[in-house]
C-alpha cells in the first residue's frame, strides 16, 4: 500500500498542527482520542471449535491484490498453554510470497511442497495466557477468502487442537494478547502513568486544531525482554556539551534506547515501563539544554531516532498528552528545527558545505550514511499531519520569532545554533522543500518517495548499490567463514561495501550499519503506523533490497569485517550483545542490540 493512501486513512484525519508551529511560533495540539481501528477486521473461521485451543484466520487490511492477514490462536481454558506450529492452506489461490514479512507471535515461515504452509512461534509468542489468543500477522498475496482444507495446530484440527491446559483455582488471569492488532490503553491499564510536566508553557502557544483520528498502530512484534530491559536502563539522551553530537556513538546509543522504549510503548499499550521511560526520556532530553543541537545533517544517526521517536509520541494519544503543553510546545519546535536544517542540507536549490551552525564538512552527495536528515523530512510529513502542513514549517519560518520561540522553550542548544548563522539562513530555509525533483508540497506519497530516494534512486549514492553481494572488496574481508555468506551474488548489498572515497576504495562495515539503522527504524516506524505493507512497487523493491542487504550486513558484522577507507584498515565485527572494544566504529555502541531485535522480532527479517 502506498503512503499515498495511507495518509488519507491514516494521517489524512490527523489534524495539521502547522498553525502552531508556522513562523517558529511554537503551539499545542489537544491530546489526540484513542486510535481507533483503521478498517474492520474479517473473519474467516476454521471449523467450529470444539475444544480449548483454536486457531482463527482473518485479515487487518486488505487491497487489490493482497492482504496483511492475521492468524489468532485463542486458548479458553483457565491457565496458561504453550503451542508450537500450525500448519495450513488458504483458500481462493491466495499465497504467502517468499520473502513475506511475518510478525506478533512469529517471525518466520515454511513454505511446504504441498503448497501448506507451517509456522513455529517466537518464544514469547509461544505462550497463550489462560483465556487469551495469541496473534501471528503476515503479507498475503491474492485475495484472502479463509482458510484451506488444511489446518492442523501441534497435529490436530485449528477447530480445537493443541494442548488442554490444566484449569487452576485462582481463574484471575487476565487476557494478554501478543501483539494484539488492536491496542487501545484504558485508564485501568496505566495506572503508573504519572510523570506529566506541569503545563506552563513560557509563551502562550497557537492552540491548533483538535485532531479527530490517529493512525492504527500495527500488530506488535516481539521483542527481547532483555533488550527492553537495557533500553530502559540507558541514560536519557543528552547533548549537553559542545562535544557532544548525533554522531557521538554514546548519544546514538542512548537515542537508539529513546526511539526503541516509545516503539514499544505505541505498540504496546499495557507496557507500562516503557511508556514511563519514554516520558522520562522526553522530559529530559528536551529540557535542562539537553535537545539536540540541529547542528550537522552528518549528525542524523542519533537526530533521526530522536525525530521517529517525537512522532510517535505525536500520534500516541496517551504519551502526547503525558508530556503537556510544555512538552507538546517543545516537541513542535525541535520537530520544526529538525527539517529546517534538512532543507538548509538538501535541498536542490542548495548547495552547503557545512551544516547549519558552520560545522562540519558536509555535501549532500558524499555518502549514503549521511542522509539521515532525509528521513527527518519524513517524519516531518507524518508528525504534522501531511507532506504540505510539514512544508509549511518551512515556507512560513521566520527567523526572529523561532529564536524567540526556542529561547522561551529554553531549548538553548537550538538557540545556539541558529544564531551561529543568524537570519542570513531565511532565504535558504524558508523555501519550499524539494530534494530530487520531489517536491513535498505536492506529493502525497512523499514519506515513501523520499525513503525510496534516500535508499534505491538518490544520485549519486543512495544507501543500496545495485551490484551484487560479495565477499570481499580489495584487501576488505569477512575475517571469519568468508564462503558462508547467505547472500553473496544477490543484488542490493550496501552501498559503503562497494564504493569510493578520497583514497580510493571504500568498503567499511562501520559506515554500513551507519546508514542501514535508519533504513531499520523508518520500515520500524511506518509498521507501528499501519503504513507498510511492502506489496507496492516502491516498497517492494526497498524491502528486497533491504533483506539482502541488511542479512550481509549482519553476517558480515557477526562474522568481524576487516574494513578499508580514509582510516585505513580497521575491523569491525558485532558478535555478541556485549562487546564494546572500540566505541568509535563497534555497532554494539550505537543501538546494536536494538536496531537487532526491530530488525528480527519486530520487522521479522
Amino acid at each position: 500500500m502506498r503512503f499515498s493512501s495511507i495518509s488519507l486513512a491514516v494521517l489524512g484525519a490527523l489534524a495539521v498542527v502547522a498553525a502552531g508551529c508556522a513562523g517558529g511560533q511554537g503551539g499545542t495540539s489537544p491530546a489526540p482520542p484513542a486510535p481507533a481501528r483503521a478498517a474492520a477486521d474479517t473473519q474467516a473461521a476454521a471449523p467450529a471449535a470444539s475444544g480449548v485451543v483454536t486457531a482463527t484466520f482473518g485479515t487487518i487490511k486488505t487491497w487489490q491484490g493482497g492482504f496483511n492477514g492475521k492468524i489468532t490462536i485463542a486458548n479458553s481454558g483457565s491457565s496458561s498453554t504453550t503451542w508450537s506450529t500450525i500448519t495450513f492452506t488458504l483458500a481462493g489461490g491466495a499465497t504467502i510470497p517468499s520473502g513475506a514479512s511475518i510478525w506478533g507471535a512469529a517471525s518466520s515461515y515454511t513454505a511446504n511442497s504441498d503448497g501448506s504452509y507451517t509456522i513455529t512461534p517466537t518464544k514469547k509468542g509461544a505462550t497463550i495466557p489462560a483465556n487469551g489468543s495469541v496473534e501471528v500477522d503476515y503479507n498475503g498475496s491474492g485475495t484472502f477468502s479463509g482458510v484451506g482444507t488444511t489446518c492442523t495446530l501441534d497435529g490436530s484440527s485449528c477447530a480445537g487442537g493443541g494442548a488442554t491446559p490444566t484449569p487452576t483455582p485462582t481463574g484471575s488471569a487476565t487476557p494478554t494478547p501478543s501483539g494484539s492488532a488492536t491496542p487501545t490503553p484504558t485508564p485501568t491499564a496505566t495506572p503508573t502513568r504519572t510523570p506529566t510536566p506541569t503545563p506552563t508553557p513560557t509563551r502562550t502557544p497557537t492552540t491548533t486544531p483538535t485532531p479527530t483520528a490517529t493512525p492504527t498502530p500495527a500488530p506488535g512484534g516481539t521483542f527481547d525482554p532483555a533488550s527492553l530491559a537495557d533500553a530502559e536502563s540507558q541514560p536519557a539522551p543528552a547533548y549537553n556539551t559542545g562535544s557532544l553530537h548525533g554522531d557521538t556513538p554514546a548519544v546514538v546509543k542512548e537515542d537508539e534506547a529513546f526511539f526503541y522504549v516509545t516503539l514499544e510503548a505505541f505498540i504496546n499499550p499495557s507496557d507500562t515501563a516503557a511508556f514511563n521511560k519514554s516520558v522520562s526520556d522526553f522530559n529530559s532530553m528536551t529540557t535542562g539544554g539537553n535537545e539536540p543541537a540541529v547542528s550537522n545533517p552528518l549528525y542524523g544517526w542519533g537526530d533521526g531516532a530522536v525525530g521517529a521517536a517525537l512522532t510517535l509520541i505525536r500520534l500516541n494519544p496517551t504519551e502526547w498528552a503525558a508530556i503537556g503543553a510544555a512538552g507538546q510546545n517543545r516537541a513542535n519546535l525541535i520537530m520544526q528545527a529538525f527539517v529546517v536544517d534538512a532543507n538548509w542540507a538538501f535541498n536542490d536549490a542548495n548547495n552547503p558545505s557545512t551544516g547549519i551552525g558552520g560545522g562540519g564538512n558536509f555535501s549532500k552527495s558524499n555518502n549514503p550514511n549521511y542522509d539521515g536528515y532525509l528521513y527527518l523530512a519524513a517524519d516531518c510529513a507524518i508528525y504534522f499531519g501531511s507532506p504540505a502542513a510539514c512544508n509549511q514549517q518551512l515556507t512560513s519560518f521566520n527567523y526572529s520569532s523561532f529564536i524567540s520561540a526556542v529561547s522561551s522553550a529554553g531549548l538553548t542548544n537550538i538557540q545556539s545554533t541558529f544564531s551561529a548563522t543568524g537570519s542570513s539562513m531565511q532565504s535558504s530555509v524558508s523555501i519550499p522543500f524539494v530534494y530530487g525533483g520531489i517536491q513535498m508540497a505536492s506529493d502525497t506519497n512523499f514519506v515513501e518517495d523520499m525513503i525510496y530516494a534516500a535508499e534505491i534512486s538518490g544520485a549519486p549514492k543512495p544507501l543500496f548499490s545495485g551490484g551484487n553481494v560479495v565477499t570481499s572488496v580489495g584487501s576488505a574481508h569477512i575475517v571469519n567463514n568468508a564462503s558462508g555468506d547467505p547472500e553473496t551474488g544477490k543484488p542490493w548489498m550496501l552501498r559503503e561495501f562497494n564504493s569510493t572515497d578520497s583514497t580510493g576504495t571504500r568498503s567499511d562495515a562501520d559506515y554500513a550499519y551507519e546508514g542501514f539503522i535508519q533504513a531499520v527504524r523508518v520500515r520500524s516506524l511506518l509498521t507501528a503506523l499501519g503504513s507498510w505493507n511492502g506489496v507496492d512497487s516502491q516498497e517492494s523493491t526497498i524491502q528486497t533490497a533491504m533483506f539482502n542487504g541488511g542479512t550481509d550486513l549482519f553476517y558480515k558484522l557477526q562474522n568481524c569485517y576487516a574494513s578499508i577507507g580514509t582510516s585505513g584498515s580497521r575491523t569491525v565485527c558485532a558478535p555478541t550483545n556485549s562487546l564494546e572494544t572500540n566505541p568509535g566504529t563497534d555497532p554494539v555502541a550505537k543501538g546494536w542490540l536494538y536496531i537487532t531485535n526491530m530488525w528480527y522480532h519486530y520487522l521479522g527479517q
